[in-house]
């Protein structure tokens, strides 16, 4: 997840630059950097929406353990 942040951040800094927008000849490179920017940010999403099923899982695990331990201790 980290490679990925670091990478949005490069491609940000890229699409920051104004003559990008109003250099002609540098339109295959913006739809470029566009594209990589809406793939970077839809692997990040995934990213967080797995660790955050991950991270319920794991709460309810917790939850199930000390119920456990409160009927059994």
């Amino acid at each position: 997840m980290e490679n990925a942040q670091q990478a949005l951040e490069a491609v940000e800094q890229v699409l920051a630059d104004p003559e990008l927008y109003t250099d002609s000849a540098r339109k295959t490179e913006l739809t470029k950097t566009l594209s990589q920017q809406a793939e970077i940010k839809a692997r990040l999403d995934e990213a967080e929406r797995q660790w955050l099923s991950a991270e319920e899982s794991l709460e309810a695990m917790e939850a199930e353990l000390l119920a456990s331990e409160e009927t059994t201790g």
